[in-house]
Formats: C-alpha cells, sequence, structure tokens
C-alpha cells in the first residue's frame, strides 16, 4: 500500500488531477484539492488506496488524456495507450442479435396476482404504483394483495 503524504498527487478513475493538501493520519483521512475545480474534499485512507477510484502518480503526463471526439487521436497514440481502435476494434466487437437484447432488459420479477402474471413495471402502470415502490415491497415480504391495495 502507498503511503498518503501531502503534496503528493492523485487521479481519480475520471481522469481528474488532485493533490493531497492535509493528512490526518490519526483519523485515518486526507483533504485533496481537485486541479481543475479548486474545491477540497475530505477522503479516507481505504478510499484513496482503492485503485478502482484513485491512482497515485508521479506527474500529471502519466494520466491518459481524455479523447476529444472532434480530434480523434492517431492509431499510433492509441497503441501507446494500449487502446484498440480501427479493424481490430471492429474484430473484437460482439454482435448481439436484437431478440437477445431486448430479453436482457426484461424484468427478472414477476408477480402473480388473480391468476395473471405480469412485471413489476407492467402492474406499476396498471395499478399507477411505481415499479420500484412494488419491488421494495415485495422484497418486505408483502403479497400482491396487500400491495395492489385489494
Amino acid at each position: 500500500m502507498a503511503n498518503i503524504e501531502n503534496g503528493q498527487v492523485m487521479a481519480n478513475n475520471k481522469g481528474e488531477l488532485f493533490t493531497i493538501i492535509q493528512v490526518d493520519d490519526k483519523a485515518k483521512t486526507a483533504i485533496l484539492k481537485s486541479e481543475e475545480t479548486g474545491f477540497t474534499r475530505n477522503y479516507s485512507f481505504p478510499t484513496l488506496k482503492d485503485k478502482r477510484r484513485f491512482t497515485f502518480i508521479q506527474s500529471p503526463e502519466e494520466v491518459a488524456p481524455i479523447m476529444d471526439l472532434d480530434n480523434p487521436i492517431s492509431e499510433q497514440e492509441a497503441e501507446e495507450f494500449g487502446m484498440v481502435t480501427g479493424e481490430e476494434a471492429l474484430e473484437q466487437a460482439v454482435t448481439v442479435p436484437e431478440e437477445a437484447g431486448e430479453e436482457s432488459h426484461k424484468s427478472r420479477i414477476t408477480i402473480t396476482y388473480k391468476g395473471v402474471t405480469k412485471s413489476p413495471k407492467e402492474w406499476g402502470e396498471e395499478f399507477n404504483l411505481n415499479p420500484k415502490y412494488i419491488r421494495l415491497q415485495l422484497r418486505k415480504g408483502k403479497s400482491p394483495e396487500e400491495i395492489f391495495g385489494e
């Protein structure tokens, strides 16, 4: 694990740069200042050491540039950053059949009420209820009769 010290530069998972401006070893927190906005925010050591959220860097040049869609990078620049472009990207792409794509968006939860089986979304439309509310009530152990009020 990296030591957390004042002056260290970090990048978050969006590529934004931050500088550690104050460390509290007792509370195991650090205050980071955004290089972009100048705002400061307190983070816990476990959050800062989570590689999915932050990366310690030596210099700002280590941060990969954010892709500008108006000025795409060249194949050579993409290769330097380990990106896949062009024909290689097309070869690696997977085509999802329309039917499979539609099924993946279907609700996995079904509710049978008065002999009719529907998704929470469909029942929500019928009874003018939010589907999230219906799923929450089911998780709480309520029956369809209790949820739909009949």
